[in-house]
């Protein structure tokens, strides 16, 4: 079932040729699911109607969509995982790969990473359970401090 372009570009790789790059193939889910594990990482990325979504098989077997694109106003690409294949349909109504992928392009359209976005509202909400004291408590182990010191830090 894996297309032919797909097999040429992983003998490619298991050759280690230089310039093999990752096919285009149209994704459904079969397919997907049909992509065989290897002893390296690689990607297959997809054409319309899904075009700016790529799959990454691991060498443990695990195969997650992902986007990989520049936001705008950056200079550098972002990835940003949209889950594993098979936890959402790739088209249709409702919840889908191909409506989060329109969310993440406009996101990242929009100079927004949303990457960025998560990390700080993790951090946000770390920093809003952490108290005063095992702040202080943090800082007197991680520091070498005379015991007079660190006392007086308490009171």
């Amino acid at each position: 079932m894996t297309d032919r372009i797909v097999t040429e570009y992983l003998k490619a790789r298991e050759r280690d040729e230089k310039g093999a790059r990752s096919p285009y193939v149209k994704f459904t889910l079969a397919k997907l699911k049909d992509l065989p594990e290897k002893p390296f990482d690689y990607e297959v990325r997809a054409l319309d109607p899904l075009s700016g979504l790529i799959c990454r098989v691991r060498k443990s077997g695990v195969k997650t969509l992902e986007v990989f694109k520049k936001p705008s106003g950056s200079h550098r690409p972002v990835r940003i995982k949209i889950g594993t294949v098979g936890d959402l349909p790739l088209t249709g109504p409702g919840k889908s790969v191909k409506k989060r992928l329109q969310v993440v392009l406009s996101d990242l359209e929009g100079g927004i990473n949303p990457n960025a976005e998560r990390k700080s509202r993790r951090l946000k909400e770390e920093g809003e359970k952490l108290t005063l004291s095992e702040a202080l408590d943090t800082y007197i182990s991680s520091v070498r401090l005379k015991e007079s010191t660190a006392q007086s830090y308490r009171n």
